[in-house]
């Protein structure tokens, strides 16, 4: 058996590996910035800009549980919305009744995303918002992104709404589109 020396050695020297490799992926490699080479030859480099949103528009379908079929089209609301082509996004859409949409993404292989959040509003309360929590429920999220368009797709099922614990949407088909 181990000393309790060798045994704090070894933990020690664990946990700075695990820095070590935390310290890498974070600072390593990163597509964070694009070259640009001028008709001089000479190279530059720049980070992307977010990109703001000016029009779009949010549609759900939904039904199930105690609420009944429904179809909501909503407008993008440009001051909660922009998106970084290479990176991620946030967009939101919502009507005069806080019925919409809000989805996050972490871009992957277009039109697939590496992670995504997708809430249902029914209303402005928190008790009329149906968040995948888990990002879990809201499968088949595709989202296409170029310059200055945004389009995207997502099926979601059993959407719980977290206030009140009955409350769900069974089914909801989204459709969404932003543009600059």
């Amino acid at each position: 058996m181990p000393s309790r020396f060798e045994r704090a050695r070894r933990l020690a020297a664990l946990c700075a590996s695990t820095l070590l490799v935390l310290l890498v992926a974070a600072c390593g490699d990163s597509d964070e910035t694009s070259p640009t080479t001028h008709s001089d030859g000479q190279t530059t480099t720049t980070s992307p800009e977010p990109v703001e949103l000016a029009t779009g528009e949010g549609t759900i379908e939904a039904s199930g549980g105690d609420l009944e079929p429904t179809t909501i089209v909503a407008p993008l609301v440009p001051d909660e919305s922009s998106y970084d082509p290479a990176d991620e996004g946030e967009l939101r859409f919502a009507d005069d009744a806080g019925q919409g949409l809000y989805i996050t993404w972490k871009a992957g292989t277009e039109p697939e995303v590496e992670d995504a959040f997708i809430r249902v509003d029914l209303g402005f309360e928190d008790a009329e918002r149906y968040p995948d929590a888990l990002h879990t429920q809201c499968t088949d999220v595709r989202i296409e992104v170029d310059d200055d368009k945004i389009e995207g797709t997502a099926s979601c099922e059993d959407l719980p709404n977290f206030v009140n614990p009955q409350g769900v949407i069974e089914r909801a088909e989204i459709t969404f589109e932003a543009m600059t």
